[in-house]
Formats: structure tokens, sequence, C-alpha cells
């Protein structure tokens, strides 16, 4: 009990600490929800009522329509107890503005599926899916026991993930079905489409084709591989579990898992680049969407995109590759390195590519782009800003016609040290007298005044107004 009163206090410090006070008043202001209006006029009508000492001007109420009269309004997003975990890990990076398109919806996707490409194993994501689910179902009793505070640490936050466990552990499954991988033994759930030789001094495997007969080391040739036999079979669903036991299989999981996750990584990338357009698009950002956005999607497709598309190439191009032996890879046709291919693209473009015809005029166009893109990134937007605001100030003289003319202001700090209570009447000539307001005209006027220094609060960013 004294962990709840403790907690209150703490809250009513950390508001007040955010208001203005004076000797006779205690003030703040903050952006609210639309949606959350009717809620705070529940909780501080029955404090109103009848009592002048206590008052509230909710901006835009009256009209209908809201008031945006202290800049762009803070970020808030709705979320429930199955997206909060997400929209955590995206404001740990950084919150979107107002208005700006929230990619916490689409981290519900790729953030769990990322991990199951991480740790994909069918164990391993049984285990992670069982406990979130095992959580899940012990919600109630869970929370109760969070609340009153005797929930251990690590508990507390595998139970505040929850919901973020359950479609991990259900992705890491996926995945490591296809990587066909049980805590490191693979599953033959199917007939392997290799079969296991043993020739004397060594042992091998050779693969099936779908008349029946199998490549080895012994009638191995060229004609075999580029006739009508050279028609393999297909292991049905992920990894045939043959490679798990073969002598080259680190280097064809590492091979296949980078070359997968360069693809998912660039087109995780791409996807937040376009969501920027979107931005530029609903803002009428036009400077940053031509001078900013479309030398950076060109620049990343000619480097990371191309990458990805001579991985796809190198994958659909059958090279006819066998063992001769235990010891050596026969290729009528040599696959290339796809990392020194990279490599030669920008240190040697004039060299000719064996990916795929026109390798190097294609290349050389591409880095000739990227290079390009550079300094547009750099420094094209920049300059149309310094350009735009001179041009402003130009005509902002031009207007004057040479001359300066004085603008007269007040200093609402000034007039607030000065007490709440009396205000210098702006209407009268310096040095005049000093005309004091009402109580409830003061409270009036304090409600009304913006100044951009001092606001608090949340402020709708999913698409509905927020009012000050």
């Amino acid at each position: 009990r004294w962990k709840v009163r403790l907690e209150r206090e703490k809250r009513i410090s950390e508001v007040l600490l955010k208001c203005r006070r004076s000797t006779v008043l205690t003030s703040f202001r903050g952006w609210i929800p639309v949606s959350k209006i009717a809620d705070l006029h529940n909780t501080v009508d029955p404090y109103t009522d009848g009592d002048s000492r206590v008052f509230m001007h909710i901006q835009g109420e009256a009209g209908g329509e809201t008031v945006h009269k202290r800049g762009v309004p803070p970020t808030y997003f709705r979320t429930n107890k199955y997206t909060e975990s997400f929209q955590a890990i995206v404001d740990t990076y950084g919150v979107a503005r107002y208005k700006e398109v929230n990619p916490g919806l689409f981290t519900i996707v790729t953030f769990p599926f990322t991990f199951g490409v991480m740790y994909g194993d069918i164990g391993h994501g049984f285990l992670v899916m069982m406990g979130a689910l095992y959580l899940i179902w012990n919600e109630k009793k869970l929370t109760a026991m969070a609340r009153s505070g005797n929930m251990s640490e690590i508990l507390g936050y595998a139970f505040g993930a929850r919901y973020a466990l359950l479609p991990m552990g259900f992705f890491a499954l996926y995945c490591g079905s296809i990587y066909n991988d049980m805590v490191s033994v693979p599953l033959a759930l199917f007939e392997s489409s290799w079969v296991f030789e043993a020739n004397g001094t060594y042992a091998t495997f050779t693969q099936h084709d779908l008349s029946g007969s199998n490549f080895s080391g012994s009638n191995f040739s060229e004609s075999n591989i580029s006739g009508s036999n050279a028609t393999y079979t297909v292991y049905p669903y992920g990894v045939d579990p043959t490679w798990h036991h073969s002598a080259n299989s680190l280097g064809f999981f590492n091979s296949l898992k980078m070359k997968m996750s360069v693809i998912l990584g660039v087109t995780h990338m791409l996807l937040g680049i376009f969501l920027g357009a979107l931005n530029h698009i609903y803002f009428g950002d036009c400077v940053s969407l031509f001078a900013e956005w479309i030398p950076r999607v060109v620049f990343m497709l000619s480097t990371f995109g191309y990458m990805c598309m001579m991985i796809i190439i190198k994958w659909t191009t059958d090279y006819g590759c066998q063992y001769g032996d235990k010891d050596h890879l026969l290729c009528p046709k040599e696959p290339p390195s796809l990392i020194q291919a990279m490599i030669a693209m920008f240190l040697r473009p004039w060299e000719e590519g064996t990916l795929y015809e026109g390798q190097r005029e294609i290349q050389i166009m591409l880095v000739v782009t990227a290079l390009l893109m550079i300094p547009a990134m750099l420094f094209l937007k920049p300059c149309i800003n310094h350009n735009n605001s001179h041009s402003s100030l130009r005509r902002q003289r031009r207007g004057q016609d040479g001359s300066y003319q004085a603008v007269a202001h007040s200093d609402d700090s000034l007039d607030e040290e000065r007490g709440p209570m009396r205000e210098i009447d702006s209407k009268g000539s310096e040095g005049g007298p000093l005309s004091f307001r009402s109580y409830e005209e003061l409270h009036e006027d304090n409600f009304s005044r913006h100044d951009d220094d001092d606001h608090h609060g949340d402020g709708d960013g999913d698409g509905d107004d927020g009012r000050d």
C-alpha cells in the first residue's frame, strides 16, 4: 500500500515540475488527443463545478476544429497490449514526427521475421512460442503479480514482451523448418535427393535425376550434364538433410544465409526509404522529394540493389557442377564469386564479368550513377534551401523599400514575473498607468497565450487532430 502512495506522490511531483507557478497561480499547458477530451472532462469537471480556483480551457473545442497555435503537436500513437511492445522498439531508435507514417505498424511483421531468420531452429522457436503462449494464457494472474511487485525482473521483461515473443517464436520455427534444423539435428521428413556411395577409399554423395540414374565420379562428363539426363530432383521442402552431413555443409549454409540476409536487409531498407517518400508527398515537401529522396533511392538501387540482382542471377543459373572425386568440384562453367565481382565493379570496372552478357557496360553505368548521387545527396538540398532563404530575404527588403520599421512586441515572461494579478495595458503610452484585470479575465488570457518553449503532453499522430 505504501508503494502505491509513493508512486502517486511521484507522479504528482512530476506534473508540478512541468507547471508555471507564482504566488497565487499554478498553470500548465499541453496537448491532448481529441479522443481523450471526454475523459479529461470527466476527471476535471467535478473539481471545477462551483470552484472558481480551477479553470480549464481547450482551444478549438467549441468550434469543433483544432487550433494549432503553438507549433507542431507532439507525436502520439494509439497502441494496445499487442502493439505496444513493437512501438516501444521503434521509439528507442526515434519517434516519427506528427502525422508521419508510423513504422511501428510494419515492425509487427519485420522484427519477428528478422529474428526468425537469425535464430531459425524448430526446437528453439517451439520453446519460445510455447513460453509466450503460457504468459498470455496466465496474463491476469501474472499482471496482478507484477502490480503487487512480486514478479522478478527477468520474468517482468519476458511478460512485458509476451506478445512480441509469440510471433518471434513462430517465425523462428518457420525458418528452422526451411533450414531443416532442430536443435542442430536435421529432420529427414522426405526422401533425400542424394545417395551415399562408398568407393573403397572414400565415400561421396551423388544426386539422382528423374530417370533414376545418377552422376558420380566414375561416369561424370560434360555430356551428362548438358544432355537430357541432367534433370535433378528437388527436395520437396526446405534444405535436403544430406547437406548437414556433407564436408562443405558450413560453406553451403553460410553462403545461403548470407545471401538471403542481404536480400532481406536491402528490402527492409528500401521499405523505409519509400515510407520517407510518402511523408514528403503528404507534407508537400517537393525539395526533399526530388533533391534528397530520388538521389538516395538511385544510389541504393545502383549498389545494393544491383548486388541483390546478382545473387538472384547466380541462384537461377545452372553451372552443372558435380564432384569428380572427393576433393575436386568439376564445373563446365565456373561460378563467379559475388564478393570479387562487387570489388571489381568499383576498382576494375573495365574488366568483363562472367555472370551475364553485357555485365561490364551495365556496371560502368551503375558506378558512374552511384558516384554522381553522392554529391547530389550531400549538397543539392542545402543549396536549394540556401537559395530560397536568400530569395525570401530579398523580397522582404524590396517590400520595405529599403527602410526598416520598428516592430512593437510585448514580453510575456516579464509580465508574468511581475505577478499574474496585474499587467501593463498595451494600449497605453509608455510610462502610462497600470490597468488591473479581474482574476477570471487573467485566467482566460493566460490560457490563450502561446509560447513555444514550455509545452508538454501528447498529440495525436495517427490521423486525428490534437488540441492545445
